[in-house]
């Protein structure tokens, strides 16, 4: 997984980000497309890697597509990994993404943040251990609102469109989304299983 010790953390920054590894920065990505990505660990399209500081990362995306990118363990799109500050994705679509882990077209984990708002389509993707279209571990915090979608994503255990689940997750996520014809294949734990607007 992507929870590793100092001593091996450069190898796996070169392992994550397939198209963009934004390692501590501020990056503004604006009418872009993340098309057809790979990443060996985390984030097939973009990885985030920072901390839990205030003053850490706070990258924001608007009207970017995420399509048909791939990651060999979390997040098939985009890994926001200890931003401190919420990341903000305005009006993305997240098709057609997948991972061998979680989070088949996001993943937070490390006391992490993202915002979704605006009409952000999470439609297509998949995730072989939990959270289809999205998976939310490490205290963070996921909040989608406005005219989000969630659907037709899939996950082969714990929720086939949103996994909210360990390492000490609070409760606080802000889901205000439609979230339609999800499937979870095996083991259907959490989260939404096949549910129909």
């Amino acid at each position: 997984g992507l929870h590793t010790s100092e001593s091996d953390e450069a190898d796996d920054l070169l392992s994550m980000g397939g198209g963009l590894l934004d390692d501590h920065t501020n990056t503004s990505v604006r009418n872009v497309v993340f098309w057809r990505n790979h990443a060996v660990l985390g984030g097939g399209a973009f990885a985030l890697v920072g901390d839990e500081e205030a003053s850490a990362s706070a990258p924001s995306f608007t009207n970017v597509a995420f399509v048909g990118n791939f990651a060999g363990s979390r997040a098939g799109a985009l890994a926001v990994l200890g931003s401190g500050a919420p990341v903000s994705c305005a009006g993305c679509r997240f098709v057609g993404n997948g991972a061998n882990g979680k989070g088949g077209a996001l993943y937070l984990d490390f006391a992490s943040a993202a915002l979704l708002s605006g009409e952000t389509l999470l439609a297509h993707n998949g995730a072989a251990r939990g959270g289809g279209a999205l998976a939310v571990d490490g205290s963070s915090l996921a909040m989608l609102s406005g005219a989000a979608t969630i659907e037709h994503n899939w996950a082969r255990a714990d929720g086939g469109g949103v996994y909210l689940g360990t390492w000490g997750f609070d409760g606080d996520e802000a889901i205000e989304a439609a979230l339609s014809r999800n499937l979870v294949i095996a083991t259907p734990a959490l989260a939404v299983r096949a549910n129909r607007a």
